[in-house]
């Protein structure tokens, strides 16, 4: 199968009416060449099934495309990458963001508060 071949298709109707779409996801796998196997979830809010939410790569690795939602703890064995950088952000209703700040590079946090403080300097 070629990463256009869905393995499976989930959709969403308006109760009696089968015409129209209101949502749906596609979940598959990238097979198009010799050692490729990323597993991949396709969000079809658009009309198409060209937004990838999640990515499971042959290494392992998981990329989520929005937020990851975590209610009890983030645990990683390894580390956890912050490669984007981004203006401050809101100020949270409860607890701390943790962000890489564009106006400078540096890791920072920002609390309920709304205190902005540097943790790392890049």
């Amino acid at each position: 199968r070629d990463q256009d071949s869905p393995a499976l298709c989930l959709y969403r109707f308006e109760t009696g009416d089968y015409s129209t779409m209101m949502k749906g996801f596609l979940i598959g796998v990238d097979a198009s060449g010799t050692d490729v196997g990323t597993f991949k979830i396709y969000d079809n809010h658009t009309g198409t099934f060209s937004d990838v939410r999640l990515e499971i790569t042959n290494s392992g690795n998981v990329e989520i495309s929005q937020n990851l939602i975590v209610d009890k703890n983030l645990t990683s064995s390894n580390f956890i990458a912050l490669d984007t950088e981004i203006s401050s952000p809101s100020t949270p209703s409860t607890g701390f963001v943790i962000y890489v700040d564009s106006a400078d590079g540096d890791l920072k946090t920002k609390s309920s508060n709304g205190t902005v403080t540097t943790i790392a300097n890049n």
